[in-house]
C-alpha cells in the first residue's frame, strides 16, 4: 500500500475521492477531457491525482495525474497531461517538469519502477 501521508487523499477511489477530477479509482477528467485505466483480471491500477494534490507549489508547472499499473510482475508508471490538440508542445514540459517533483520520485522508489518503465 503506497502512503502519500498527508496527501493519501490524492489516491482516487472508487467512491467518495476527494479530488473532483477523480471520477472513480480508473477515470481522471480536466477541462472536459477523461482518461482511464482499467486493469484486467489480475492487474491493478493505482490512479493518482497530481495537479493541485499531490503537488500543490506554483513554482513550476506539471502534469494532471499519474497511473500506476501492475501487471505480471512488472509495475509501469504514466504520468498523464490532458490538453487540447494546439498544446501538445505545453503538456510535454509539464510532463517532463513533473518527474523533477520529489514527490513523483518517491512513488516510484515505492514501486521500485525502473527508467526505462
Amino acid at each position: 500500500m503506497l502512503d502519500l501521508g498527508d496527501k493519501q487523499d490524492c489516491i482516487c477511489k472508487k467512491y467518495d475521492s476527494v479530488p473532483k477530477e477523480c471520477v472513480n479509482e480508473y477515470r481522471f477528467r480536466d477541462v472536459g477531457k477523461q482518461i482511464q485505466l482499467k486493469p484486467n483480471v489480475k492487474e491493478t491500477t493505482t490512479l493518482i491525482a497530481i495537479d493541485h494534490c499531490l503537488i500543490t507549489t506554483n513554482k513550476k508547472s506539471r502534469c494532471d495525474c499519474l497511473f500506476i499499473y501492475e501487471k505480471e510482475n512488472q509495475t509501469y508508471s504514466f504520468l498523464t497531461e490532458l490538453k487540447g490538440r494546439g498544446e501538445i508542445e505545453k503538456s510535454f514540459g509539464q510532463l517532463s517538469k513533473t518527474r523533477e517533483y520529489d514527490e513523483y520520485k518517491k512513488i516510484i522508489k515505492h514501486f521500485n519502477i525502473p527508467t526505462k518503465n
